[in-house]
């Protein structure tokens, strides 16, 4: 999973969630039917194996959290302090060769039931932040609890104008109510959206839940503190820009590649090319000169020259005559 404070390109999912510790395992659960009825889900939910404080100057080790205990599924701390194994079971100790035996027979008889997943959480925030980064509709809800359905772009009062709509009768005098208040879902291009509002009335035809730092952009798995109010108009305009800096983005990284393998392909032509100029399996001891300042990878052929054997000999013989004349 992402991890709590990692960045994440999938919208919704529990990679938020703290990853399990080294001193815990997964045990099954069922989550019993929300309305009463049908089978339990099949769950499961974090448990101490139990860890130790370091010694005290006494040289004994206390126990921090009892084997057995539940965790959270969100942030993996215990749930609560109370005896996992029930009233009568004995104090928990990792000493304890009796407590390992009730946790054991515990185990050994199956999934327990909970009334509902937010038993897996030890608190109600910690329930509500991990539905938020799992849920559309949390998030959704949470967004409009915070801003009111008010579009942080334009100040539109969404809410607002989706509660005095929803009481006409009229398609037409939804229509011009929502005209007179928002001359914008006028303009051409905004006919479907407006004429999904005037025959719904429907809050999800008049703003969105939008994501300050984009999904695209590992944004994803967020709660509410990443996300605003946007009516569906400001909303299709960020998401025009966004689409454009997307589209910007990738043609950049293509122009990029292309650029490194042109460059690549045109010293491999260069290197053809000096072959064929010259027959490199009909000449001995032939080899490529190339000026010390450039590199392999980047060897420019027009400097490079081919050096045989014999010209060595032929500077020597030069410089020999050079000298017989001085």
């Amino acid at each position: 999973g992402a991890g709590a404070g990692a960045a994440s390109t999938t919208r919704h999912g529990s990679g938020r969630r703290e990853p399990l510790p080294e001193h815990a395992e997964w045990r099954p659960v069922l989550i019993a039917n929300v309305r009463g009825r049908g089978e339990p889900r099949e769950a499961k939910e974090p448990v101490s194996l139990g860890w130790e404080d370091a010694a005290n100057p006494g040289g004994t080790k206390k126990t921090t959290v009892a084997v057995g205990t539940p965790l959270c599924l969100k942030c993996m701390k215990p749930r609560d302090a109370a005896n996992p194994l029930g009233e009568g079971a004995p104090d928990l100790d990792l000493d304890s060769v009796v407590h390992v035996r009730a946790f054991t027979q515990a185990i050994a008889e199956g999934p327990k039931t909970v009334a509902s997943a937010a038993e897996l959480f030890c608190s109600e925030e910690c329930a509500e932040l991990d539905a938020q980064t799992r849920s559309a509709t949390a998030l959704r809800r949470a967004c409009f609890e915070r801003d009111r359905g008010v579009c942080a772009e334009c100040g539109l009062d969404c809410d607002d104008l989706v509660r005095r709509i929803r009481v006409m009768r009229c398609q037409d005098d939804r229509r011009d109510a929502v005209l007179a208040a928002w001359p914008a879902m006028g303009q051409r291009g905004n006919g479907g959206r407006l004429s999904k509002l005037a025959q719904t009335a429907a809050s999800g035809h008049a703003w969105e839940c939008d994501h300050v730092r984009a999904v695209y952009d590992g944004g994803g798995e967020c709660t509410v503190d990443n996300c605003q109010t946007l009516c569906v108009l400001c909303h299709k305009a960020r998401t025009a820009a966004q689409a454009k800096e997307r589209a910007e983005r990738r043609k950049a990284e293509k122009d990029k590649k292309e650029k490194k393998g042109q460059g690549t392909i045109q010293a491999g032509f260069a290197v053809a090319h000096l072959a064929n100029c010259v027959d490199l399996t009909a000449l001995e001891g032939l080899d490529v000169e190339v000026p010390e300042s450039q590199e392999l990878d980047a060897v420019d052929w027009r400097t490079a020259r081919v050096v045989r054997d014999d010209d060595d000999e032929r500077e020597d013989e030069d410089e020999g005559e050079g000298e017989e004349r001085e």
